[in-house]
């Protein structure tokens, strides 16, 4: 269960609040580093840094930096574009030209999967559908080992007039 405390602009987690108490008490000599390093489950070296950020930044520099999640984006921007797409410039681009003219003239700077998504889900724009592998054919398996015929392109070109003229055919 994560349970989660918000501490003004902090929204710390068990886990942060753990690492917390043991810097804590690694600042204060109660254990050593290496102690440290193996309650948290990890390196001596990292243990290190987490004790400098803690000294430096507070509570800030234990807090995960991988918190926060994509922003992703509105759905007043989705219909803008849409309403472009469909409207201003009457479906008559392709997806990387109208990605261009949103840049350009719209100010809208959004990358080219982005619009392609946003095309995609309100219909605009239908992907391709992709064909199967119909161009490579697996060949049929000899029942042992070492029994394939191992042919260059000469004997291809020339066919077999060479087996012929040394009396194998």
């Amino acid at each position: 269960m994560k349970k989660e405390v918000t501490l003004e602009k902090y929204s710390l987690t068990m886990k942060d609040i753990k690492r917390h108490e043991i810097i804590n008490s690694w600042l204060k000599r109660e254990i050593t580093g290496n102690q440290v390093s193996i309650l948290l489950g990890i390196s001596y070296r990292h243990a290190l840094r987490l004790k400098r950020a803690f000294k430096e930044k507070g509570l800030e520099g234990i807090v995960s930096k991988k918190r926060g999640g994509r922003k992703g984006i509105s759905n007043l921007l989705k219909e803008r574009v849409s309403g472009l797409f469909k409207g201003k410039y009457d479906s008559r681009f392709n997806i990387a030209h109208f990605n261009e003219k949103l840049n350009n003239l719209e100010n809208i700077h959004l990358s080219y999967s982005t619009v392609k998504n946003i095309l995609i889900e309100k219909r605009l724009h239908k992907p391709k559908k992709r064909k199967g592998n119909s161009g490579y054919k697996r060949r049929k398996r000899m029942p042992r080992e070492g029994m394939l015929i191992q042919m260059d392109s000469f004997l291809l070109i020339n066919g077999w007039k060479i087996f012929r003229r040394i009396g194998i055919s």
